[in-house]
């Protein structure tokens, strides 16, 4: 896994989606910031207010409020691999109930006592659609104003924090890597 920035990943995604080889990316975020799908629900003025960058990143889904130290992953894959979402859901809660956790994953979200602590979306990207888009934002701190002010759209799945179960930024991006590292050789 190569780690980047949010900035860095929205400035090259026309290039990282036309890649011709798998890769995984991390982000651990270093501040507040917001990445928006392509659904209208960011209070833009707010983020501007409060110094809060803010990203279109071309994929379905609505506004992710990235607090600081969370993980944000990003994977592309071609096409003939296939959708990688459930299998990574899948193992990142198998991963967490061994924290003697209550986990359960929920769509494309993953919960711990009925709270989002992971959420992920998945689009074909690239020229000619050849590539998936893989993306996971992973919740070690949790920022519930922020979030409150920046998104639009009614909060459905209440967040919460890994670090209020004792989870670190660092157990988690370990067990990223080793995962993507078994997936994407």
């Amino acid at each position: 896994m190569e780690k980047v920035t949010l900035k860095y990943f929205n400035e090259n995604l026309h290039n990282i989606f036309n890649l011709e080889n798998p890769k995984a990316y991390y982000c651990v975020h270093e501040q507040t910031e917001v990445n928006t799908g392509l659904q209208d629900d960011c209070d833009m003025q707010y983020c501007k207010e409060h110094n809060i960058p803010v990203y279109l990143m071309e994929r379905c889904g609505g506004t992710i409020v990235c607090s600081k130290g969370n993980i944000g992953i990003s994977v592309i894959t071609p096409v003939k691999w296939g959708w990688q979402t459930t299998a990574f859901l899948n193992a990142l809660t198998e991963y967490l109930k061994s924290k003697n956790l209550n986990v359960e994953h929920n769509n494309n979200d993953i919960l711990v006592d009925g709270f989002k602590v992971a959420s992920s979306a998945e689009i074909r990207v690239g020229d000619n659609l050849k590539n998936v888009y893989s993306t996971y934002q992973i919740s070690i701190n949790q920022d519930i104003e922020a979030i409150e002010h920046i998104c639009k759209k009614e909060m459905v799945k209440i967040p919460k924090a890994l670090s209020d179960y004792g989870i670190t930024t660092e157990e988690i991006v370990n067990f990223c890597e080793d995962y993507w590292g078994n997936v994407i050789k």
